[in-house]
């Protein structure tokens, strides 16, 4: 990241950091702290690696353990939709394990404003606006895509990849 954030920068940094830093829940990793220059995060330490590097050494997941992980990644996303926010970049690195493999959320798109966390009240009318279709048929799409890749033990759209050299 660079040393200094332009205005823009440090305010979407500020914005979603802040979403995230009230994202309390057992399988979202807990923002401690936000430092604006240089701009740095204080994460909790979570001892047991990324689900990327698990799978990575476990290429064969026992089906019971990969539903368990799934369903915890599974309750994180509930959660974070309970409170109006989308992860916006679900991916095996993103997804951190502790040493009992419960899995726990981080990055929640930080400075990407893939999804910039505003009130779904409309403070005028007082009416709830819904989150729009397109984030979450994306948080759908990752979540179907993180339980294909953990069950079969390959990424789910593999024969794609094969002739497409741009998707590999």
């Amino acid at each position: 990241m660079p040393k200094q954030l332009d205005r823009g920068r440090q305010r979407t940094f500020l914005d979603e950091s802040r979403a995230w830093e009230n994202l309390h829940q057992r399988n979202i990793v807990q923002l401690i702290q936000t430092v604006v220059s240089p701009p740095l995060l204080e994460l909790e330490y979570v001892e047991g690696g990324s689900l990327k590097e698990f799978l990575a050494r476990n290429p064969v997941v026992d089906k019971k353990r990969a539903c368990y992980i799934i369903n915890d990644i599974a309750r994180g996303l509930q959660y974070a939709h309970s409170k109006d926010v989308v992860h916006g970049d679900l991916k095996p690195s993103n997804i951190l394990l502790t040493k009992t493999l419960e899995a726990k959320i981080t990055d929640w798109s930080v400075g990407k404003a893939i999804h910039r966390v505003t009130p779904l009240r409309n403070k005028s009318t007082g009416v709830l606006r819904t989150l729009e279709p397109t984030f979450i048929s994306l948080q759908l799409y990752s979540t179907k895509w993180l339980a294909a890749k953990i069950l079969l033990d390959r990424d789910p759209y593999w024969k794609y990849k094969k002739n497409t050299k741009q998707l590999t």
